[in-house]
């Protein structure tokens, strides 16, 4: 059974829990989660219009990732996503965080 839980009246499926993502330490997805949690106050605070990208391990560290940049389609309320200047000859993106203005 996937756990659930509430973030700001949002019910959140949260999954693999017990998936290794650092496997020299043998952290889990579930005490990164926790970390986060425990640090969100402190964190958001700096990362509130910042421009983000992720790198997805979707096998864990060992498997092959992959670069996202364009929020997911279907955003959270409230999530906004910044239109970016791209270099010369490159299109835009809307979560770019090469040029983004701040």
């Amino acid at each position: 059974m996937t756990p659930i839980t509430e973030v700001e009246g949002r019910r959140l499926a949260l999954s693999n829990l017990e998936k290794v993502l650092h496997p020299a330490t043998g952290t889990t997805k579930g005490e990164v989660l926790h970390y986060y949690a425990g640090i969100a106050d402190a964190i958001l605070t700096h990362l509130r219009d910042r421009p983000l990208s992720f790198l997805r391990y979707p096998d864990g560290p060992e498997g092959q990732l992959f670069f996202t940049k364009n929020p997911p389609p279907a955003p959270p309320t409230g999530w906004r996503s910044p239109r970016c200047r791209a270099p010369p000859g490159r299109p835009a993106s809307r979560s770019s965080s090469r040029t983004c203005p701040r």
